[in-house]
């Protein structure tokens, strides 16, 4: 395996981790040394204990913990340089948020002390919220070997009552699975708000933020509601806004801008005469 690192590589990452070369002493406490070997198409990763893991062993360790979050798997692989800002109209805003997602990657362990996380807004489907959140997930897996836990606010809620309904040992999984999203130690819930709130969705979603803000669990939101906007009640609305910091997206739909240059080939090949 050659050791040899191209000098023309750029000195960090998109999140800030620094590049070394195999030469140097590395910093083995660096969570995420990214070593680029054949002009960054091989990837050697250094672990802490100083060992060298091949970008394929890197990747099936990779594959077995996202697939088990529960990220969609269009995102799976996102990283920030994917969170493109100059698609934006509101450059500046949609710039910022960026930063944000990085400071929080960067700073994570002054976060998960105080058991705060982030509550992603813009009023627009399309705007993104989904993407950045995958985005800091897939961070804090690569970096921190964290195991986050993504889930739709309508699923879990649907979750929640599946487990109620069978609380007598008839499907032990719901339960299972609702107990697993409730502990974890990062939990994402995409787009909340979505659904018509009732008492019984403001006493769920109490409940779980409740126990996550006591045990300091992290907690990602995205919504199209601002806080003051959410209809769940008082008590559940302070109980986020308190455990959370905000996130801001431009009011703008660039899925479908992304949508059509992904697919213009296939635009292509249907007007072909």
């Amino acid at each position: 395996m050659s050791t040899t690192c191209h000098t023309d590589v750029k000195l960090t990452d998109d999140e800030g981790n620094p590049y070394y070369y195999y030469m140097k002493n590395e910093p083995i406490e660096t969570p995420f040394n990214i070593h680029n070997v054949q002009e960054g198409k091989t990837y050697h990763i250094r672990r802490k204990d100083g060992g060298i893991n091949e970008y394929a062993v890197l990747k099936e360790n990779y594959d077995r913990t996202a697939l088990s979050t529960g990220i969609p798997q269009a995102y799976r692989y996102a990283r920030t340089k994917e969170f493109d800002y100059e698609r934006y109209t509101n450059l500046l805003v949609a710039k910022e948020a960026r930063q944000k997602s990085i400071n929080f990657i960067q700073h994570f362990n002054k976060f998960k002390d105080k058991g705060v996380g982030l509550y992603i807004h813009s009023p627009s489907t399309g705007s993104g919220k989904t993407l950045l959140a995958c985005i800091i997930a897939n961070g804090l897996i690569r970096q921190y070997k964290e195991q986050p836990r993504f889930i739709d606010a309508s699923s879990l809620f649907c979750e929640s009552r599946k487990a109620n309904r069978y609380s007598n040992n008839e499907d032990i999984r719901s339960e299972d699975r609702l107990r697993s999203i409730e502990n974890a130690n990062i939990l994402i819930i995409d787009d909340l708000g979505a659904d018509k709130a009732t008492d019984y969705t403001s006493s769920i979603l109490y409940g779980l933020i409740n126990k996550r803000t006591c045990l300091r669990k992290i907690t990602i939101i995205t919504s199209r509601k601002t806080l003051d906007e959410l209809k769940y009640n008082t008590s559940t609305v302070n109980q986020i806004r308190n455990s959370t910091r905000v996130i801001e997206l431009p009011n703008e739909n660039v899925g479908a801008k992304v949508a059509d240059e992904a697919n213009k080939d296939l635009d292509n090949l249907l007007n072909q005469v």
